[in-house]
């Protein structure tokens, strides 16, 4: 993962050191910056990033704070890139974005085209001639788009030594609107852009300041402001009516729109503090108002000054104090802290086990330990650190099972969209199972209870021999819309037969909180003349809807001839 990260920043950073290297005379710092920079800026972040996982203590590749920081640098990387050209070629940034898009659709279309070629000749010599390792195709993958895309991408962009004889039609050919573009900015994206947002106008009408399906929200209003960007700087060039008055309208529309969600967000994150995606929710939605504003306000020669302004968003997103890693984790820390106070299971600076008074309780404690744990800061918070993804160490530490799911506002299913939500419940994550001295273990068995109607009359079956060398049966049976573990004689005379619907009815008394049963609870043992047959769940699902609760279950039989 670390080469590849490299690799991406280093063909970004080999795009901004040319147009660096014109605002110098000198001939060899320009050699040095256009044929040395990028490998040198390469290397050195390589050992930058094997730096910061020693320091740190954890892999990039699980570090969902380092993947972040990576993502936002190279954006920031890529704007200052565009802006550069804006700045040093004195070119409309329109022009300059209309470049890049094309250059984009061009690289990844040829990329592909090339690392599917190829994968196929090697497909055809794997099955033909020779076989191939299969990691083949990640290297050869990792080749075509970190070493050639770069090279395509940067063959269409605008010259860097543009004042030295370039082919000037050329150029300009590179910034020009697509005939296929334009009637698709005109005909489909304005007109769908303008719809989606009536529809958001309609709600803000309809239900303000309360927010259906809470995610889902935020993912509509996001798609919508992304979409009016990026059709703002791509029918910047276009001439007509309906340019100007998207031009117009559809800034203010948004700002409008991010003005609202941006309450909705943090009215929210008071009561759930802020997380990554909280974090960049607010900054997007700040951005997207300063945006309304810049361009009610700057006239389209400087419309440069839009991007600008976003490159010092990111830049202030990956500050120390104020950046989001900073930000989120001293809210995570408060927040969690401020549970355990609340529920009595904070002591002498230490978590203490407890049971928290409400669902809700629960969810936060068990997704501020997550993320405090994945980015290694637990122990400088708890002063304890521990695997908080194995339920029976979560479970020793805390005094309950871990939620990782919850919405407030719809605690069963979602009324709105009438699809089904989930409640999950997990054994021990342990490669070591509790055998209890049983003769047969059978593992890796899935009840799908939604799918017994299906399966209706079909079965798995296993032989089994006795101490004595008799022959049984265990059979996993689906029959009227049930599971059935069936244990059998070899002359076919039953021996038991335990339902599992019966048994999830009797222990689940509330669906939404399936996650609080024990791991006893999950152990049904049943009796027979024999011996006995044990099943033991390591997950159980509920699907909810507005008709049926449904499970399906992942468990492993223990069967013992006594």
């Amino acid at each position: 993962m670390g080469l590849i990260l490299t690799c991406v920043a280093s063909a970004i950073v080999s795009l901004i050191l040319p147009l660096l290297s014109l605002k110098t005379n000198r001939v060899a710092i320009q050699r040095l910056l256009i044929y040395v920079g990028a490998p040198v800026f390469g290397i050195g972040y390589f050992f930058f990033l094997k730096l910061y996982e020693r320091l740190r203590g954890v892999d990039i590749d699980q570090s969902e704070a380092f993947i972040t920081y990576f993502i936002l640098f190279v954006l920031l990387l890529f704007i200052m890139y565009m802006c550069l050209q804006t700045l040093l070629f004195k070119k409309p940034f329109e022009d300059v974005f209309m470049s890049v898009l094309k250059a984009l659709f061009f690289t990844l279309f040829f990329s592909g085209v090339l690392w599917g070629g190829i994968s196929l000749i090697l497909l055809a010599i794997n099955f033909l001639l020779v076989v191939i390792d299969p990691k083949v195709y990640g290297y050869l993958a990792a080749w075509v788009f970190s070493f050639i895309a770069p090279i395509i991408f940067a063959s269409n962009q605008f010259s860097f030594r543009s004042g030295e004889g370039a082919d000037i039609e050329n150029e300009n050919r590179k910034s020009s609107i697509p005939s296929f573009f334009r009637v698709v900015l005109l005909y489909v994206m304005v007109p769908l852009t303008a719809i989606y947002g009536l529809v958001l106008i309609l709600y803000l009408i309809r239900s303000p300041f309360q927010a259906p399906g809470g995610g889902n929200f935020h993912g509509i209003v996001l798609i919508f402001s992304v979409a009016v960007l990026f059709v703002y700087f791509s029918i910047q060039n276009v001439e007509g009516k309906v340019s100007q008055l998207f031009s117009l309208i559809f800034p203010k529309w948004a700002g409008v729109l991010s003005l609202y969600h941006l309450i909705i967000e943090l009215r929210e994150v008071y009561d759930l503090g802020i997380g990554y995606a909280d974090y960049f929710l607010i900054v997007f939605c700040a951005y997207v108002i300063l945006f309304a504003i810049v361009t009610s306000f700057v006239k389209r020669e400087k419309l440069v000054v839009a991007p600008l302004v976003l490159a010092g968003v990111l830049f202030v997103s990956i500050l120390p104090g104020v950046g989001f890693y900073p930000v989120t984790m001293k809210s995570q820390s408060r927040l969690l802290i401020k549970v355990l106070e609340r529920n009595d299971m904070w002591e002498d600076q230490k978590m203490i086990p407890g049971a928290p008074a409400t669902q809700q309780d629960r969810f936060i404690i068990s997704t501020t330990l997550a993320t405090l744990s994945t980015e290694g800061e637990l122990q400088k918070v708890i002063n304890d650190n521990f695997d908080v993804y194995d339920n029976t160490v979560f479970q020793n530490r805390t005094g309950f099972n871990a939620i990782f799911w919850y919405e407030p506002n719809d605690p069963g299913r979602d009324p709105v969209s009438g699809r089904p939500e989930y409640y999950e419940w997990y054994g021990p994550q342990s490669e070591v199972w509790k055998v209890d001295g049983a003769d047969y273990v059978i593992p890796h068995l899935y009840f799908d209870f939604q799918m017994s109607e299906k399966y209706d009359g079909r079965e798995q079956k296993y032989s089994l021999e006795d101490s004595s060398g008799a022959t049984h049966f265990a059979e996993i049976m689906y029959v009227e819309a049930d599971t059935l573990v069936r244990l059998t004689r070899e002359d076919g005379q039953e021996l038991l037969v335990v339902s599992m619907n019966e048994f999830i009815a009797n222990k689940v008394t509330d669906v939404t909180k399936i996650s609080l049963l024990t791991e006893d609870e999950m152990r049904l043992t049943t009796l027979f003349d024999g011996g006995s047959v044990t099943v033991v769940f390591q997950r159980l699902s509920a699907s909810v809807t507005d008709e049926s609760v449904t499970y399906s279950a992942e468990v492993y039989l223990l069967i013992d001839f006594s």
